[in-house]
C-alpha cells in the first residue's frame, strides 16, 4: 500500500484536494483537505486508511449555495437546475414553469 499522508484525512464540510487544490474522488489523488465550496457537498469515503470526506457536486434538479455542507437543498416548484454543481436554481422562464420540487428543466405552459 503507498503512503497517504494524514493531511487527507478531511473533517465534515471539507473534501480531499490534489496538490493543484482540485478536488479528488480518491485518497491516493489527494495531498491535503479543503473545504466544500457551494454546489458540492462532503461525502464521508471509508477506505483501508480510515474515514475521509470527499466533495460531491449537487446533481441536476439540486443546490448547495454555502460552502462546507453535507447535502443538496432541491430546487423548489418553480425553479431549475439543469446541471451538476449549482449553487442556485435558475427561474423558469415567462410562459413555461417546472411544477415539481427538483426539476432539472422547465416546460412550456399550454397547448
Amino acid at each position: 500500500m503507498p503512503w497517504v499522508p494524514f493531511e487527507t484525512t478531511c473533517q465534515v464540510g471539507w473534501g480531499m484536494t490534489d496538490a493543484g487544490g482540485v478536488y479528488v474522488p480518491e485518497r491516493r489523488l489527494a495531498s491535503s483537505c479543503g473545504v466544500c465550496p457551494s454546489g458540492r457537498f462532503s461525502f464521508p469515503l471509508r477506505d483501508d486508511t480510515g474515514e475521509t470526506h470527499t466533495c460531491v457536486e449537487c446533481g441536476s434538479g439540486t443546490h448547495q449555495p454555502q460552502s462546507g455542507q453535507v447535502a443538496c437543498f432541491a430546487c423548489e416548484a418553480g425553479t431549475y437546475a439543469d446541471g451538476a454543481g449549482l449553487s442556485a436554481c435558475y427561474s423558469c422562464a415567462v410562459g413555461s414553469a417546472s411544477p415539481d420540487v427538483g426539476g432539472s428543466s422547465c416546460q412550456r405552459c399550454g397547448p
